[in-house]
């Protein structure tokens, strides 16, 4: 016997690997549980997969409580992500002598010190 199928001396067959082809199989032959973790990447995703974003959420949260953040999204995932960059350097650089607080929208916005109370931009105060 030769081919795609050998059989040894004891009458049990084997399909030799690469041998079976997608038209092979039946419907729904290939379910999820049969796939190893791990093994699908970006490039083999259909465009029009209608993955919902709710579906990505599980196992990526390591902060207790943080869960199902993605839900709020409110558009491109990654615009927003690539915003959030922008918006961390506009939070780490401060002129000299401001500082920052909270408005009453919970945003932080800068400010300079003013009134009868001083601060340098090592931290001291005066009066």
């Amino acid at each position: 016997m030769s081919g795609d199928i050998t059989i040894d001396n004891a009458g049990v067959t084997t399909i030799g690997a690469g041998r079976v082809e997608n038209g092979m199989l039946v419907n729904d032959a290939v379910t999820s549980d049969k796939i190893a973790d791990g093994t699908i990447v970006m490039q083999i995703c259909n465009a029009n997969a209608a993955i919902d974003a709710t579906k990505l959420i599980n196992g990526f949260s390591k902060q207790p409580g943080a869960g199902g953040d993605i839900n709020t999204l409110s558009g491109n995932a990654q615009t927003q992500l690539d915003n959030i960059g922008t918006q961390i350097v506009g939070i780490t650089t401060l002129a000299d002598g401001r500082i920052y607080l909270g408005d009453v929208t919970n945003t932080a916005r800068r400010f300079w010190m003013s009134g009868d109370l001083t601060i340098d931009n090592t931290g001291l105060t005066t009066l």
